[in-house]
C-alpha cells in the first residue's frame, strides 16, 4: 500500500503555545490528527509531526509499504536524513562539538526510523514549501496552529475520494 503523508509544526511565540499536525493518505481514505503543548518551539512541534507520523507507520504499515512523509521543515528533514548519522556517531555532538539540540526526539525518531526499516516499510522524507498554496500543506499548518490556539478544529477521517472537499 502507498500512503502520503503531510505534517507541520506551529509554535506562537517560538518558544510558546505550540501545535502539530498531521495528515495520513492511503489510496482508500484520509485521517488527520493534531495536538498541542503549552510551550514549545516551532522545530519541537515539526519534528513531533514527523515522530507522530513515523509512530503510525510503524504501527499499521507493512513489508513493502511505500510511504512518503511531507514536511516543509529542512531542519527536520536534513536531521533525519544527513545529520543524525554524525550526531550519533559524535556521542550527539553537532559540529561546534556542543550537545545537539532536541538529543532525546531525535533518538526517538531515529529508533522508530530503525525499527521502520527492519519491517520492510520503503519510507521517504520530502521537502514541500510552506506557505506556497499546496492545499495538503496548507491544512496541516491549519491542523497545528489552531491545536497551538487551542482551537476546536474538526479533524477529517473518511474515504480519500470526499476529502477535498471537506477541507476546501
Amino acid at each position: 500500500m502507498k500512503y502520503e503523508i503531510y505534517t507541520d509544526g506551529s509554535s506562537r511565540g517560538n518558544p510558546g503555545k505550540a501545535g502539530w499536525g498531521c495528515i495520513v493518505m492511503n489510496e482508500k481514505k484520509a485521517r488527520e490528527y493534531s495536538g498541542g503543548l503549552k510551550l514549545a518551539t516551532n522545530n519541537q512541534m515539526e519534528m513531533y509531526a514527523v515522530e507522530h507520523a513515523m509512530s503510525l507507520i510503524n504501527s499499521v504499515c507493512e513489508e513493502e509499504d511505500k510511504i512518503t512523509i511531507h514536511s516543509d521543515s529542512q531542519y527536520t528533514i536534513k536531521g533525519l536524513t544527513e545529520w543524525i548519522v554524525g550526531w550519533e556517531k559524535n556521542d550527539w555532538k553537532n559540529s561546534q562539538k556542543k550537545e545537539v539540540m532536541n538529543k532525546d526526539a531525535w533518538k526517538r525518531m531515529l529508533e522508530i526510523k530503525r525499527q521502520i526499516k527492519d519491517k520492510g516499510i520503503d519510507m521517504v522524507l520530502k521537502y514541500v514549501k510552506a506557505h506556497n498554496g499546496h492545499k495538503y500543506n496548507e491544512r496541516v499548518d491549519l491542523l497545528a496552529t489552531s491545536a497551538a490556539l487551542n482551537e476546536t478544529l474538526e479533524h477529517y477521517n473518511g474515504a480519500l475520494e470526499g476529502y477535498d472537499k471537506a477541507i476546501l
